[in-house]
């Protein structure tokens, strides 16, 4: 199964598993439907992970623009006719235990020490969090 994890900002980072192994990741226009096309149309994935938008009080500008590069991704897929699976933040990152609390790092500080972990080199925080929820796709869908 291959499986492509997103994350739907600008730029937005994407990262690649073929049976539950990582092979290969990197960073892409968010706000470019042909371009989301275009890399999803590359990768071939059976599964698109994207994750699901987390937002504060007061944040209508940004809500609107999340949710339009997560569309951008979902709908490129959807015309592909690849299963799409939105994920909520705390739940990819509670698989992988990220640890919380007021002395704890934020969690996009622990993910990308993670996703370098997990595939043994140094990716951009971009690509940090698509790696990730790719990761968490590959082993529990």
């Amino acid at each position: 199964m291959i499986i492509l994890g997103i994350d739907p900002g600008d730029p937005a980072g994407w990262a690649k598993y073929v049976g539950g192994e990582y092979d290969h990741s990197g960073i892409t226009g968010g706000d470019d439907p042909s371009m989301a096309r275009v890399l999803i149309q590359a990768v071939g994935p059976d599964i698109l992970v994207i994750e699901d938008q987390f937002f504060r009080p007061g944040a209508l500008k940004g809500i609107k623009t999340l949710l339009y590069r997560r569309y951008i991704w979902q709908i490129a897929a959807e015309l592909e006719g690849i299963r799409v699976v939105v994920v909520e933040p705390s739940k990819w990152q509670g698989f992988f235990r990220l640890r919380k609390g007021k002395n704890s790092p934020k969690p996009v500080e622990q993910y990308g020490p993670l996703a370098s972990a997990l595939i043994g080199q140094e990716v951009s925080g971009d690509e940090a969090a698509a790696v990730c929820m790719a990761y968490w796709g590959a082993v529990s869908l």
